[in-house]
């Protein structure tokens, strides 16, 4: 339990730190040409996305939060940041399971075992 635990925050470190967005542009794919390279940067790429549209999400319910004035409109807002943090969850947890399996297949993290 104590491991998964740190597995959880590290990955949420590294899904939010923009350790993985700041690799996501390989100059080019095809000097990697092996599977694992390229799966690899499939998946950085796609968990630093959802990362970014679910905090994008979280701050526009905060939005619709504080401007509604009330009544319905913040019912709305809250409704948005916990779809946000239920959909944080998610990511969190999908990573953990992929960096999981990746480890299991090749030995390394999935963001450490990049060569771009």
């Amino acid at each position: 339990m104590k491991k998964m635990l740190s597995l959880f925050s590290q990955t949420k470190t590294k899904l939010f730190s923009g350790a993985i967005l700041a690799q996501w542009i390989p100059g080019d794919l095809t000097r990697n040409s092996d599977l694992a390279t390229l799966v690899n940067t499939i998946l950085q790429i796609a968990f630093g996305l959802a990362g970014l549209i679910a905090v994008a999400y979280l701050i526009w319910g905060g939005y619709q939060y504080i401007t509604s004035g009330g009544g319905e409109g913040a019912e709305n807002g809250k409704k948005t940041i916990m779809n946000a943090i239920i959909g944080i969850i998610i990511i969190v947890a999908a990573y953990a399971i992929a960096n999981f399996v990746w480890q299991q297949f090749t030995g390394t993290d999935i963001e450490s075992s990049t060569n771009l």
